[in-house]
């Protein structure tokens, strides 16, 4: 009996094993081939991005190093676009530190800068993110401090 069990146990060793779930895969641009590939978030190389490109449907992750930059699309701004780019530059000065000219040229640049900044024209700010107060937990790149 133990004899058959052993040859039981050999022929229908995989059936017993639980199949390991499917990694999360996330859309990655290939900017050679202009494809969108779905690739394990652990190959993604320090500095991928996620960004909107046109002709692709929602978000996707990028290598900047591969993208070029597009041509100027829009007229320079009034002073309160101006003025409204000044406080995005400073609320993002310690992450992203570009001057003020650099931060106009990619609005402008931009195939719909007005969805880039809301109506109100109120500078996005992250009170809880300040070097006052401890770092806040994050959740899919987004601050989930309130």
């Amino acid at each position: 009996m133990k004899l058959l069990t052993w040859i039981k146990s050999l022929l229908f060793k995989h059936r017993r094993r639980p199949t390991p779930p499917p990694a999360a895969l996330v859309p990655f641009y290939d900017v050679p081939s202009g494809r969108v590939v779905r690739i394990p978030p652990s190959e993604l190389r320090p500095g991928c991005v996620q960004a909107r490109m046109e002709g692709v449907d929602g978000v996707v992750w990028i290598s900047p190093d591969q993208v070029e930059q597009g041509e100027i699309r829009h007229p320079p701004f009034d002073e309160d676009i101006r003025a409204y780019i000044r406080d995005i530059r400073a609320a993002f000065a310690e992450h992203r530190d570009l001057s003020f000219e650099e931060w106009e040229d990619g609005f402008r640049r931009d195939a719909n800068p007005e969805r880039e900044s809301p109506s109100s024209r109120t500078p996005p700010t992250c009170t809880a993110c300040s070097p006052r107060t401890s770092r806040p937990r994050r959740a899919a790149g987004r601050c989930t401090a309130s």
